[in-house]
């Protein structure tokens, strides 16, 4: 059996008197899209941040693909195959979207400063080859016609979108999204809905998502963690967790959970 794409084990965060995380675990699937909800205040923007190397936690393990990332800094984390989008846009908003894309290939830049800073030869060669698949992003979130534009300039849910292509420049192993279509109209939140879900199957890129919408999160998940005062509560398929007595007491609600179709077609 093939080891998990991201493994958390026993995680537990404080900050001074306050236990953002006790005692976490669960393990995340190579390509799966595994969404970590509950109310606010539940710990979840703590754990992304604890898995991106943001905090660290004062007990626990973090691996990716195997290799145990706990100690590491969010840089080295990067580098072995770690995205992140923000629950506040995170962009060069005084950039253009195509500049902002390019500061996501960093990582895979090859040239040291001087070799780099000769457009001939080699330094030309590698920005042409990072351009390429940046383009290849750009087609791929549909953002052609924004390419050139200055990011500040955009629409919100736009700037989201170009969020996401940033984090895919990384061509992340796994891609942390907190709360992707917050703020979104409907029309927008079906559209970053697709793209999630393409990015998953189309690339290969396993997601670990923060979001509200629970309409969202049965359509699209695999799996599902949920927190609750820092503690997980509920870990399983979109179905078991609707199905928790606990989860619907502590997030869904009981009519709420009943609200929720049973049969709401993936991807729809």
């Amino acid at each position: 059996m093939a080891a998990p794409m991201l493994e958390i084990s026993d995680l537990t965060l404080r900050f001074g008197g306050v236990t953002a995380l006790q005692e976490v675990s669960f393990a995340v699937e190579s390509g799966a899209i595994h969404a970590i909800i509950g109310p606010n205040g539940a710990g979840k923007t703590s754990l992304l941040n604890a898995v991106s190397g943001v905090v660290r936690p004062q007990q626990g393990r973090i691996l990716l693909a195997g290799a145990d990332v706990t100690r590491l800094s969010p840089h080295a984390r990067t580098r072995l195959g770690l995205a992140r989008t923000f629950q506040n846009i995170a962009l060069f908003k005084g950039m253009t979207v195509l500049d902002n894309l390019l500061i996501g290939r960093h990582t895979h830049q090859r040239c040291g400063i001087w070799r780099g800073g000769v457009y001939w030869g080699p330094g030309r060669q590698e920005e042409v080859a990072q351009r390429l698949v940046v383009e290849e992003i750009v087609d791929f979130l549909e953002i052609q016609h924004i390419r050139k534009q200055l990011v500040g300039t955009l629409a919100y849910g736009l700037q989201k979108r170009v969020e996401l292509a940033r984090a895919l420049a990384l061509e992340p192993k796994v891609l942390l999204l907190d709360e992707p279509m917050a703020g979104m109209n409907a029309e927008e939140k079906e559209d970053m809905a697709r793209f999630v879900i393409d990015a998953n199957e189309d690339r290969g890129t396993t997601v670990v998502m923060i979001e509200h919408d629970m309409g969202v999160v049965m359509d699209v998940s695999h799996r599902i963690v949920v927190l609750n005062f820092g503690r997980k509560i509920g870990d399983g398929t979109p179905e078991e967790v609707k199905r928790d007595p606990r989860v619907q007491h502590a997030y869904l609600g009981q009519e709420d959970a009943a609200d929720l179709a049973p049969d709401r077609a993936r991807g729809a």
